[in-house]
């Protein structure tokens, strides 16, 4: 899960509020005003990183959602809510690796 609604919905209003603040100046101040939103941000991180790589390596592709969701046999809706944070399966970022001409690869690495 990326963020559970409530947190995505304040992280939005904090957002306009908060206009000509850096992205991390708002992240640091979501940390200090609201409880748990740190560990929501922490947990989500895993998520972001994938959603930011698969959308990376579309691009990259110079592909377009929905010739992206052709090649795998899908829709452009489900490209658009998988790079928005939707929860995939290994087969479905198979079959994205697939047609992307790339390896997938998913790893557990140590805690630092």
């Amino acid at each position: 899960m990326i963020f559970d609604n409530i947190t995505y919905k304040l992280y939005y209003i904090f957002m306009k509020k908060l206009r000509g603040m850096t992205a991390e100046q708002v992240k640091q101040k979501m940390f200090n005003e609201k409880p748990g939103f740190r560990e929501a941000y922490e947990k989500s991180q895993p998520k972001f990183e994938l959603t930011r790589a698969m959308i990376n390596a579309r691009l990259k592709a110079n592909l377009t959602q929905e010739q992206l969701a052709i090649k795998i046999g899908s829709k452009q809706a489900v490209i658009s809510r998988a790079e928005s944070g939707s929860n995939v399966s290994i087969s479905f970022l198979q079959r994205v690796a697939n047609a992307l001409n790339l390896d997938l690869q998913v790893k557990f690495i140590a805690r630092t």
